[in-house]
């Protein structure tokens, strides 16, 4: 794995559990010289609730100051924006603030929730994203990576 980039669950999922989709964007903004790797996480729960944490690793070093929670505010605040990385026509957008989910409306039985702020876990608070560090060991050289986890109470399903 050490220039590559990997998903997977804490523990397997039986088949029939899960319907996940991956989207992965690279956004490079020339004029703020400024790249962002974009990671969507489209689950589809078969069961009431989601027992599994996700896992992401990147072949590179990623810090909390690297790590930018409010990049789903932002897309969230262009309807056009939403339509272009769904690609697809937007018929009815809600924000609900309190919990910093987005509701999303394509079609009255396409629907989802977006969730727009996932702050990484500190020591003071708890449930966020959790980054963790660690050199890898491939032939002689040393690799740096980082292995980001999302914890299943953001996967948990909500009302819409």
């Amino acid at each position: 794995m050490a220039r590559s980039l990997a998903f997977w669950f804490d523990e397997k999922p039986d088949k029939n559990t899960y319907d996940v989709d991956l989207h992965i964007n690279f956004w490079s903004f020339d004029s703020e010289k400024v790249n962002y790797l974009d990671i969507g996480v489209l689950v589809k729960s078969k069961k009431d609730s989601i027992s599994n944490a996700i896992n992401i690793y990147f072949p590179f070093k990623v810090t909390h100051e690297d790590y930018f929670s409010e990049l789903g505010s932002l897309v969230c605040s262009d309807r056009e924006l939403i339509s272009a990385i769904f690609n697809t026509n937007i018929s009815k957008t809600q924000a609900d603030s309190k919990n910093d989910i987005f509701q999303i409306e394509f079609s009255a039985k396409n629907k989802l929730s977006f969730h727009t702020q996932i702050l990484p876990e500190t020591d003071d608070s708890e449930g966020g994203v959790k980054l963790k560090s660690f050199n890898v060991s491939i032939s002689l050289s040393k690799e740096k990576g980082t292995m980001l986890k999302l914890p299943t109470e953001l996967f948990q399903p909500t009302e819409s």
